[in-house]
């Protein structure tokens, strides 16, 4: 009987480390085994699944070089998980191979030289001087929305000789202590404007 209740025991242990407890309101669940939380990969993931339709529609449509800006907040301003996020974008249209994207360092350089910041829209002037200063075909903007129960992270696909909206795409984020200190942590504005 000894031998039966220490293998219990065991039993009861390994089941506890291989899970992790999740609080939420519908009460107390067990969750999906415990493995090392990977921020990189799943922010790239998601940055991958908004990108796949963005790349082909562009490439459909002969667009073959794109600048990604710096994503916003709410606010119009540019916070820390929107310049981090628009990273993961940059590499997932790079994975894709169907479009070139502007240098990062070339596309704020450009931003602070014609005095314009990162947005979600633009109007056609606007587009015309970022397409001259950066020659891109296309522009990939975006905004992140804290939703209360989620961050929503909506990217639009611009054609910078039409000023046509070519395509959007949306997707859901975690609303994690991570992602919430990154979204409500903005630069000061002289560093924001710069993208």
């Amino acid at each position: 009987m000894r031998q039966g209740n220490y293998l219990l025991l065991m039993l009861l242990v390994t089941l506890c480390v291989g899970c992790k407890v999740r609080l939420e309101p519908g009460g107390l669940m067990w969750s999906e085994p415990v493995r090392e939380a990977n921020d990189s990969v799943y922010y790239q993931e998601k940055a991958e699944t908004l990108v796949r339709p963005l790349a082909e529609l562009a490439h459909q449509r002969g667009l073959e070089k794109v600048s990604v800006l710096n994503l916003v907040n709410g606010g119009g301003r540019v916070s820390a998980l929107g310049e981090y996020f628009s990273g993961r974008v940059v590499e997932a249209v790079n994975r894709a191979r169907l479009l070139r994207v502007v240098e990062r360092g070339d596309v704020a350089a450009v931003m602070a030289g014609l005095r314009l910041s990162p947005a979600l829209v633009y109007n056609r002037e606007e587009l015309g001087r970022l397409r001259d200063a950066l020659e891109a075909q296309a522009l990939i903007t975006g905004r992140i929305t804290d939703l209360g129960t989620g961050l929503d992270v909506r990217l639009t696909l611009i054609d910078l000789a039409t000023g046509d909206l070519v395509a959007s795409a949306t997707v859901n984020l975690k609303r994690s202590r991570f992602a919430l200190e990154m979204y409500r942590h903005t630069p000061p504005e002289a560093e924001n404007r710069a993208g």
